[in-house]
């Protein structure tokens, strides 16, 4: 066979060459029209969705569709810290629920947008968010509407030392009133969040306390254990108690869980936050430490915020925590 192969005259070895070279000269050439032509396709699906969502918002029950849908979106976005993003999307359900004066979805715009600025660290933009949805809540009747006005504006003031106490105030009426309505869905959230309230006050027995009663509302006990972000916010507060092998064991089982996740910033978070603890707690490490694959740290990343709450640094918050996003536009409404 090989005898054969090699008696082929020169010619066909050389017009095969030549044929295969031509056959991925089109193949490589054609990606960059692929791509054009994927582009094109999802621009005009993009453009046939807007059209869709314009043509479905021009009666009132369209609009309620709209508003939800993109409100979902934001979320979506959200989820993924893509928070300036969903700001946009938040804004159009707002818009669109302020022409038909749909007044639980321009409160619920108005909500996200808060939201969205509390997590990108503009305390005074989503307070002013906050405040607006407020309003529209005790301009309503509903006992919700009232729970959530409550429950959002002391959200707004957790994290600033100087105002902490108010969101402690604030949050403490939504949950007495969310706990009187009995089937109110929101119950256990605000619970979790009068126990962060805690945390950001440096009450450490407070906060445990309502972070244990949140893991029993959301059924989040598995075998004793809870649920990851409720075990990594009690590691801070067992921090604050300088109880290390706790912390150690709640962190611990926080990493494990974001692990399967590979969310490769908080791994890398929580394994300095457990190599801290073992080392002010003189803790040995496991057979899991040593195993345990190191994540390089991410950019951008620090632990200064991580070692303020542990108790590490002294009090103010400190000044990285100021936000550097731009602040509102001009949709509060007057």
């Amino acid at each position: 066979m090989t005898k054969r192969i090699l008696g082929m005259r020169p010619w066909l070895f050389r017009g095969a060459a030549i044929a295969l070279l031509l056959i991925l000269a089109g193949y490589f050439a054609a990606r960059p029209l692929r791509r054009l032509q994927g582009a094109i396709r999802r621009n005009r699906r993009t453009a046939r969705t807007a059209q869709s969502r314009r043509q479905l918002a021009e009666t009132p029950e369209g609009a309620n569709s709209v508003t939800m849908g993109l409100i979902a979106k934001g979320n979506a976005l959200a989820r993924k810290y893509r928070f300036q993003e969903a700001i946009t999307y938040y804004r159009q359900a707002l818009e669109i629920a302020r022409k038909f004066n749909l007044r639980p979805r321009a409160q619920a715009g108005l909500e996200m947008i808060g939201n969205a600025f509390d997590e990108l660290r503009m305390a005074d933009s989503a307070a002013i968010y906050y405040q607006k949805a407020q309003e529209l809540a005790e301009a309503d009747t509903s006992r919700r509407a009232v729970i959530l006005g409550y429950w959002n504006r002391g959200v707004s003031l957790i994290r600033d030392p100087e105002t902490n106490d108010s969101a402690q105030t604030l949050i403490r009426r939504a949950l007495a009133l969310a706990e009187a309505a009995h089937d109110t869905p929101d119950l256990g959230q605000i619970t979790y969040n009068l126990g962060m309230c805690f945390l950001y006050g440096f009450k450490p027995d407070s906060c445990l306390k309502y972070l244990r009663k949140y893991a029993e509302l959301e059924h989040h006990q598995v075998s004793g254990k809870w649920n990851a972000t409720v075990a990594f916010n009690a590691g801070f507060a067992f921090c604050q108690q300088k109880e290390w092998d706790s912390a150690y064991r709640n962190f611990a089982s926080a990493l494990e869980y974001n692990s399967r996740l590979r969310n490769k910033t908080d791994i890398w978070l929580l394994q300095q936050d457990l190599d801290s603890v073992r080392e002010w707690g003189s803790i040995p490490p496991s057979e899991a430490d040593r195993a345990r694959k190191r994540v390089p740290q991410p950019h951008g990343v620090t632990l200064d915020f991580n070692m303020y709450l542990m108790g590490r640094y002294g009090r103010p918050m400190p000044s990285m925590w100021e936000g550097t996003f731009e602040g509102p536009a001009d949709d509060t409404g007057d």
